[in-house]
């Protein structure tokens, strides 16, 4: 196998790093819309709300789908299971 030369290295090296860099910020990009603080707020409340004790009975918990209503911002497009729950 031939050496490179320090020309060739460079060039090699300046690719490697900018897929590198740019796996990296992909990544980051996910995980900050993931760990958004109002995110977590609101889904830290819909569970709160949907897992409270309720007068007369015992409270089943909460489902995924009322979950995803509980944390959906105006504007959000639901599923249609879900349209059909807050209807």
């Amino acid at each position: 196998m031939p050496a490179l030369t320090q020309e060739q290295f460079a060039e090699v090296s300046e690719k490697l790093v900018i897929a590198k860099l740019d796996r990296l910020s992909r990544n980051l990009a996910f995980i900050a819309r993931l760990c958004h603080p109002a995110r977590w707020t609101r889904s830290a409340r819909a569970i709160f709300l949907g897992t409270a004790p309720h007068a007369g009975g015992p409270n089943a918990g909460i489902n995924a789908q009322s979950l995803r209503l509980g944390c959906a911002e105006p504007g959000d497009q639901l599923p249609s299971s879900a349209r059909r729950c807050a209807s």
